[in-house]
């Protein structure tokens, strides 16, 4: 495992500060009150701002407040914090620092919350991180209770400085440029992921071919510039010219294995340049039929390039009343053509087709679209806890998420718009379009309930992705819901026997799986305030349990990693309903 440098986590362990509790209200009875007056237009600090429709948000008596400073205790005004309560994924808060860099989040019910503050220019930091790439301290929250100094000390975002230019040496404006880094996926492969970088998504290089991304962590990047066609992929005819350029990486390589990684330490700057590699764009041709053999005239085809983080979509184009479609001006690399046919609120076919573009155009591709398997169920609750947040019931639907991580943005469920999974009253639910190897889930799961099972024709599929290429219907997909949730947590001590309060728990399945279905049932878990962890709703089974200093993220998913902290591990069993309190001794060197 790489280690970062010593110093680097000294800086960023400025972002920790003390704690101290109090109960209940202030002195003298004042309820809240931070110097300085919130501006007129923004939310009051540490409430969630207005929606339309929006479910009530859980409430209650406790506070978190705390000051951002910058390095030298000056105070960062206007920066954001963002809370976040685990095991509710409804519950967002949002505050904004005073003139003295204090913040104030109000009326919070008893639970764990993630703090995060983002101030442009400055790293972006969760409370108590110490450490690049790593998860916060998580606030815990008892009722009535007030939490203060929950403080942050942000340190200067580094920057890197790109100029970009074509073969020629000219200044290319428009280029969009992506910072990357490298992370293991949940499919245990490790590939380069985009990262913030202070710059909006379509966001490129200005006249003079330059780009600055700021506000970076300190790490180790990869800079890619992209040069879209001035009309698009697809919006050129066969006729057209097809002269472009490759995607590029500094310091000119077209293979990310050969991109050159680019360190930088806190609030350092770094400045690179380099040219696009020319290359020819290709056309891709063919012709596209539905699933009953006919021209599937108007469908449109979308030219996707997925990713472990998402996917962007360099244009496409449309099927012509014969079935026949051109594509035009796409570059160098794997893509994805997606199709969609049918129109909203009919029933639609879709297909996905992987392409290598290599410069040469791809001619007389035949698809067929399909209308995918249309899947049938039931949502059965076990429990009596209730099915809301709030005065309206939480809106939650069944999905399929396709099993291959690079593919999940893409999401599926295409077809029938009127099948999308809703349950009816009593549980029957009914998704079209779907096709592949998939998991099936549940959107929105209310607070308190947890998925216990998945089972088709009475074989459990609750981890394990259910293929159903080449299927038209599936059919007795009984989804379980149980309030009984399984909680896991426990204290870490170092070698002498003394409690930590600074370290990162992996829980992962006692046996060895496959990296997709190991990445669903690992967690990661840091420290609370009091330096206990805790995580819940694991499913019912064995686990290990193995604790270090510091855990680079994603490299959780790495199969050889896993094996490596299984030598460390504690074994241990949690059921239903249970708590399992495991208790573990800090494994070093890793």
């Amino acid at each position: 495992m790489r280690r970062f440098p010593v110093s680097l986590a000294v800086v960023l362990s400025l972002g920790l500060s003390s704690l101290a509790f109090t109960q209940g209200a202030l002195p003298g009875g004042v309820q809240g009150g931070l110097p300085g007056a919130p501006t007129p237009g923004l939310p009051r600090p540490g409430t969630a701002p207005p929606r339309d429709g929006a479910v009530a948000p859980q409430t209650g008596t406790g506070k978190i407040r705390g000051r951002v400073l910058a390095q030298g205790s000056t105070p960062l005004r206007r920066a954001q914090l963002s809370l976040a309560m685990e095991g509710g994924p409804q519950f967002r808060r949002a505050a904004i620092t005073d003139g003295e860099g204090r913040y104030e989040f109000l009326e919070l019910p008893a639970g764990r919350f993630t703090v995060t503050a983002i101030k442009t220019g400055y790293v972006t930091l969760q409370y108590g991180q110490r450490r690049p790439l790593e998860a916060g301290t998580p606030v815990s929250l008892a009722a009535a209770q007030t939490a203060e100094r929950i403080d942050f000390t942000l340190p200067k975002g580094s920057v890197i400085s790109v100029r970009i230019s074509d073969e020629f040496g000219e200044p290319l404006g428009g280029a969009q440029v992506e910072v990357q880094r490298f992370q293991y996926g949940p499919d245990g492969q490790r590939r380069l992921v985009q990262v913030a970088s202070g710059q909006g998504p379509l966001s490129g290089t200005d006249d003079r071919g330059e780009f600055r991304a700021y506000g970076l962590m300190p790490g180790e990047y990869v800079i890619q510039g992209t040069v879209r066609s001035v009309l698009g992929a697809g919006s050129l005819s066969a006729g057209d010219g097809g002269d472009g350029f490759s995607p590029t990486y500094y310091p000119g390589t077209v293979s990310p294995a050969d991109a050159q990684v680019i360190g930088v330490g806190v609030g350092e700057e770094k400045a690179v340049q380099f040219a696009m590699v020319a290359s020819r764009l290709a056309r891709i041709s063919g012709r596209v039929t539905d699933s009953q053999g006919r021209p599937a005239a108007g469908a449109q085809i979308t030219v996707v390039t997925t990713r472990i983080n998402g996917f962007s979509s360099s244009g496409g184009g449309n099927v012509s009343a014969d079935g026949s479609f051109v594509v035009a001006g796409v570059s160098p690399g794997e893509h994805q053509l997606r199709i969609q046919a049918g129109r909203a609120g009919e029933s639609r076919e879709s297909a996905l087709v992987p392409i290598a573009v290599a410069g040469a155009d791809l001619q007389g591709l035949q698809i067929a679209t399909s209308p995918g398997a249309t899947v049938t169920g039931r949502l059965v609750w076990e429990g009596t806890s209730p099915r809301t947040t709030g005065p309206t019931t939480v809106a939650l639907r069944v999905r399929a998420q396709p099993a291959d991580p690079m593919l999940s943005a893409l999401g599926t469920g295409l077809g029938n718009l009127n099948a999308d999974g809703t349950p009816d009253d009593d549980g029957s639910f009914t998704l079209a379009g779907v096709s592949g190897p998939v998991f099936f889930g549940i959107t929105t799961i209310p607070a308190g309930w947890i998925i216990k099972s998945v089972t088709h024709d009475g074989a459990d599929i609750t981890d394990v992705p259910l293929d159903t290429t080449g299927r038209t219907a599936l059919s007795d997909v009984r989804i379980v819901l149980s309030d009984k949730q399984t909680t896991i947590g426990g204290q870490v001590v170092d070698a002498k026997g003394q409690p930590l309060r600074d370290y990162v728990v992996i829980v992962q399945p006692a046996e060895q799986k496959e990296p997709i279905v190991a990445a669903r049932l690992i967690r990661v878990v840091r420290p609370d305030n009091t330096g206990r962890f805790q995580t819940r709703g694991m499913r019912p089974g064995r686990y290990v349990a193995t604790a270090i200093e510091a855990l680079e993220q994603g490299l959780q998913f790495s199969p050889e990693f896993q094996k490596e902290l299984r030598k460390g591990a504690r074994e241990f069993t949690v059921n239903e309903g249970e708590t399992a309190t495991v208790e573990l001794r800090l494994t070093t060197g890793l």
